[in-house]
């Protein structure tokens, strides 16, 4: 399911909001829930929160997480702390060009991203589960 509103400025339909689950061979599910919905102050573009749970335990990594955040007063506050994630993003697609090696994630990577993407898309214009 996709929330979606028409971006006032350009006619553009954007996506704001998404919930994908992915059931691989294996069995094993998996479920991307992705949401744009930060306050303008946050210090990065979005958060990642990788959550696994088997049957001996489970472990949740939150690597976008360095700030504390709360409200004050009128507007979100973000305190950040750690490292920048994004920057470093960035910074190792950088050296990939410079070094002449594929940076990771690499193209193949985007290539699999996009085509889960348009499968998740065709399943909620469908109601239909798609096969990739």
């Amino acid at each position: 399911m996709s929330n979606r509103i028409l971006h006032a400025d350009s006619g553009v339909d954007v996506e704001t909001g998404g919930l994908v689950t992915i059931t691989y061979a294996s069995g094993v599910i998996a479920t991307i829930d992705c949401s744009w919905s930060q306050p303008m102050s946050a210090p990065n573009w979005g958060g990642v929160t990788l959550e696994v749970i088997g049957t001996k335990g489970s472990i949740k990594i939150c690597p976008f997480e360095s700030h504390v955040g709360g409200y004050g007063g009128v507007d979100a506050i973000w305190l950040p702390f750690g490292p920048d994630l994004d920057a470093s993003m960035l910074d190792e697609f950088l050296a990939g060009v410079r070094e002449r090696r594929n940076p990771q994630p690499d193209g193949d990577v985007g290539f699999r991203t996009v085509a889960l993407m348009t499968a998740a898309q065709r399943s909620a214009l469908t109601g239909q589960p798609v096969a990739l």
